[in-house]
């Protein structure tokens, strides 16, 4: 049996993982004792990952228990199933163990509104250097391929509060006079926030225009010579289709972008977490998918990883900053999740977090995508 320990502020997190026999019971009851003569007062025994128990082993579990109590501790049991929930029933373990119970999807997180959306990838702009990141490669990369012209449509699907947008128009400005511009994406409060935005930049537009639906390829009639989709093919149900369409609504020699995320960094919490908390996993896509997606699809692209980090030191000390962060990460309101679960994510973020002079970075490179239209 493998026995794995981490601590979470005050609360010591052990996993159990395989057989809970004769030789291993012993093992386990002086791992504890040996915590608890070292200090440590309150425990959550995880067994969700324990295949079986003997009679040896409820013996040490009831040993540790009563230990624990005689030092005014805490211990609590989770993630029991099958035959070794089974045995705690029959037992009557079951009734004088303090027992963690799962709690439904819909109990644990909400779904983000638009409003709270919008608050929550404020915080995640405000960490991450992602932004600094795709501005300089389109400075460097992108904007030199164009050539001038006298005019030049544009599509932004999934548009957000307009930050790469303003910055795009900007520099097209800077070789196009004529710049016609539309936008694609569902969330009201994004739309407001983006337009207000438009307006007080004074950037001399042909035309501007926002279409608050989320994109289907039916709703745009017209071609265009950049395309954009930034970190939205989350939200999309067919993504496969989604990207054809965006294809096939480029003009020749049009350019199709996409920037989304690698299975390093946010996709790591995602993978562990996101099922967990929502109850499904539909939002957690990679640029990895998105690799397989163009293979199937047969159209030629040109890929790039750029580097970029945040700084989620706001997580671990458990700040409102830090919680809006994690909200967006895991696309959920998580003020209702229970503490256990939620010292679980902070561990995990520590884990694969580097830190320097006190602060704990997360490694998030993202993708990019760059498709020409032959």
């Amino acid at each position: 049996m493998e026995v794995h320990v981490r601590k979470m502020q005050d609360l010591v997190i052990i996993s159990l993982r395989g057989r809970m026999d004769t030789i291993a019971a012993p093992k386990f009851e002086e791992r504890l004792s040996d915590l608890i003569s070292k200090g440590e007062r309150k425990f959550q025994i995880d067994l969700s990952s324990l295949e079986y128990i003997s009679s040896t082993g409820l013996r040490s579990i009831l040993l540790i228990t009563k230990k624990v109590k005689a030092e005014n501790g805490e211990i609590a049991f989770s993630g029991l199933k099958g035959p070794v929930k089974e045995v705690f029933m029959s037992s009557g373990f079951y009734a004088i163990l303090k027992i963690l119970e799962p709690q439904p999807a819909q109990w644990r997180a909400q779904p983000l509104t638009d409003k709270e959306y919008a608050v929550c990838f404020n915080a995640f702009r405000s960490m991450s250097t992602e932004f600094t990141a795709m501005v300089r490669w389109l400075k460097e990369e992108f904007i030199t391929d164009i050539v001038d012209k006298k005019s030049m449509d544009v599509l932004s699907i999934g548009s957000g509060t307009g930050d790469f947008d303003l910055t795009l128009m900007k520099l097209i400005k800077e070789r196009v006079p004529e710049i016609s511009y539309v936008a694609l994406d569902p969330n009201e409060e994004h739309n407001d926030i983006f337009s207000k935005r438009v307006q007080e930049s004074q950037i001399d537009l042909k035309s501007f225009q926002i279409i608050p639906k989320p994109f289907h390829g039916g709703e745009i009639k017209e071609n265009f010579d950049i395309i954009h989709l930034t970190h939205c093919l989350y939200y999309i149900e067919d993504r496969k289709e989604a990207i054809r369409q965006a294809f096939e609504l480029l003009k020749p020699h049009g350019s199709l972008l996409i920037f989304h995320q690698t299975p390093i960094g946010i996709n790591e919490i995602q993978r562990e977490y996101m099922k967990k908390i929502k109850g499904d996993e539909r939002e957690m896509f990679s640029s990895r998918d998105i690799l397989k997606t163009f293979d199937e699809l047969g159209i030629r692209f040109k890929f790039d990883i750029l580097i970029s980090d945040m700084d989620v030191t706001d997580c671990i000390r458990g700040n409102r900053n830090g919680r809006l962060l994690l909200n967006f990460i895991l696309e959920s309101n998580l003020d209702r999740l229970e503490d256990s679960l939620n010292q679980e994510i902070i561990s995990t973020l520590k884990e694969i977090c580097r830190v320097e002079e006190g602060r704990y970075f997360l490694f998030q490179p993202f993708g990019i995508f760059w498709i020409k239209k032959e």
